[in-house]
């Protein structure tokens, strides 16, 4: 990894703790209950993404592009609300 480069796990590390921080202060502490609901009403957007728990507690806020090469460029192939193209085959 060079200098000034932020691979994607490392992201994602970074706002888990942004997202944690932010639970523990709307529970006012580390109990797994209040915690739990305070993760349950929080919506927030970080550079990641945006955060929001469904009913079931998954996370559905945050949306994964997928990207293909395409002609030696990125291109967003899915989901379809963000495609700049079609997938090639």
């Amino acid at each position: 990894m060079g200098r000034g480069h932020v691979d994607y796990p490392a992201a994602q590390a970074y706002a888990a703790g942004l997202i944690a921080m932010r639970c523990v202060e709307e529970a006012g502490g580390l109990e797994d209950g209040a915690l739990a609901e305070a993760a349950r009403r929080l919506r927030c957007t970080t550079f990641f993404g945006r955060f929001e728990l469904g009913e079931d507690g998954r996370q559905v806020g945050h949306e994964v592009l997928v990207v293909q090469r395409q002609e030696g460029m990125k291109a967003v192939v899915w989901p379809p609300s963000q495609a700049e193209t079609a997938v090639a085959l």
